[in-house]
């Protein structure tokens, strides 16, 4: 699932907060390593 996927399903579940906070740590590029993740995979 896409980022964008994940954040659309939040809101579709009205889980406004948790989609923000997503949102959050995906544009924190220290979060990326806790996910395991590369800066092209972030955007």
């Amino acid at each position: 699932m896409t980022n964008q996927a994940t954040i659309d399903k939040l809101l579709e579940m009205r889980l406004t907060t948790m989609a923000d906070a997503f949102r959050a740590q995906m544009s924190d590029s220290s979060m990326w390593e806790v996910y395991g993740l590369k800066k092209s995979e972030c955007m």
